[in-house]
């Protein structure tokens, strides 16, 4: 699949997680086929593009260009309020 997260206008997880969080609320309240897409699409990319082995997706909140997360470890890579939304969205 496509894999924009990158190139989001704002890259900044903790912008558009709850954005995804929501879908995933919708979808279990609803069953909407869309938000479910969403989701999917989103946690697809995320997984296979943006995730280090611990789990973590991001350097500083935001997120790099697919697959180039060595060029940004720091001591704010992986914080745990991104991390902690993600969860919400993998359940």
């Amino acid at each position: 699949g496509r894999d924009d997260l990158a190139v989001l206008p704002f890259p900044h997880a903790n912008f558009h997680l709850p954005e995804v969080v929501g879908n995933a609320r919708a979808y279990e309240l609803t069953g909407n086929g869309t938000d479910a897409a969403i989701v999917d699409a989103f946690l697809g990319a995320l997984l296979a593009n943006h995730s280090y082995a611990t789990g973590g997706s991001n350097s500083g909140e935001c997120w790099q260009a697919p697959r180039d997360l060595g060029n940004f470890l720091s001591t704010q890579t992986e914080e745990s309020c991104t991390q902690y939304n993600v969860l919400k969205i993998s359940r």
